[in-house]
């Protein structure tokens, strides 16, 4: 699927739910709803403000009516629903694809670094790529299909402090059992033998390479999972190459909840190429 078709069906699905959920403000709605969907995915793809929208040629509305209506349907669990609704269908079809050639008990992880451009104030902090400037610290994991489970911290919170609340998310398709462990691979970020140890518990390995003055190695199936690390690195670089929303924090963007918001909806878009709905 073309992104052009993702963006329609996607789009299709928002308004279909919208009236499913019979919202309505109490006027006589002139401008179409799909109108205002149309603008919001523009919004997360382009990466424009809400009041730059005003700039656009034979724009319907203002920016900040679309931004209200963007609040509302948020607020609503509209996104929530849908990326819900696909993310489990999506859960079920691959564990019925599932098999030796094809394993669904792998999971990549990672962090990348969100910089806060004089927007929301919660759970920032100081990192290190970003020097005297205030950031926001996602953390990553993904499938082998590049669909993602994420949480915030501060930029200023280790990697390895958030790997077992990241894999506690329930976003993954399989949980682990005796049989089907999780193979979890990290970079050398977060290596610590006491998390390692309290996952293998719950049956879950944490694989991540070994330094240089650590004489110790990682077997060959480890190995080769490791290798397999680029997917999670492709994944953060789809995310911010082609929802280019989810590069910053803006100065228009007050909570969290929100670059969440458009965080799942940039997930939905990418179960919807898988599915190919």
């Amino acid at each position: 699927m073309s992104k052009k078709d993702i963006l329609n069906s996607y789009a299709e699905k928002i308004v279909n739910r919208i009236e499913f959920v019979k919202l309505s403000c109490g006027k006589k709605q002139i401008i179409p709803t799909i109108y205002y969907v149309d603008m919001i995915l523009f919004v997360l793809t382009s990466g424009c403000s809400w009041n730059s929208l005003e700039n656009l040629p034979n724009l319907k509305c203002k920016g900040d009516s679309i931004r209200k209506q963007y609040n509302r349907w948020m607020e609503k669990g509209i996104f929530d629903d849908i990326h819900t609704e696909l993310l489990n269908q999506y859960k079920d079809q691959q564990i019925f694809e599932s098999s030796n050639d094809n394993p669904i008990n792998e999971i990549f992880i990672d962090s990348t670094d969100i910089l806060n451009d004089n927007g929301t104030k919660d759970m920032t902090g100081y990192g290190y790529k970003f020097k005297n400037k205030r950031a926001i610290r996602l953390h990553c994991g993904c499938d082998k299909n590049n669909i993602i489970s994420a949480n915030f911290t501060k930029a200023s919170i280790h990697e390895s402090k958030m790997t077992i609340p990241l894999l506690s998310n329930p976003w993954y398709p399989l949980g682990p059992t005796y049989h089907q462990p999780i193979y979890v691979a990290g970079d050398t970020a977060y290596l610590s033998e006491p998390i390692k140890k309290i996952l293998k518990e719950s049956h879950i390995h944490l694989i991540c390479p070994y330094r240089s003055n650590m004489n110790k190695k990682n077997s060959s199936k480890y190995s080769k999972i490791l290798k397999k690390r680029f997917i999670i690195e492709h994944t953060n670089n789809l995310l911010k190459r082609g929802f280019k929303r989810l590069n910053h924090f803006y100065v228009y963007e007050r909570s969290v909840r929100s670059y969440m918001t458009f965080l799942k909806m940039a997930n939905t878009c990418q179960i919807i190429k898988i599915l190919k709905i």
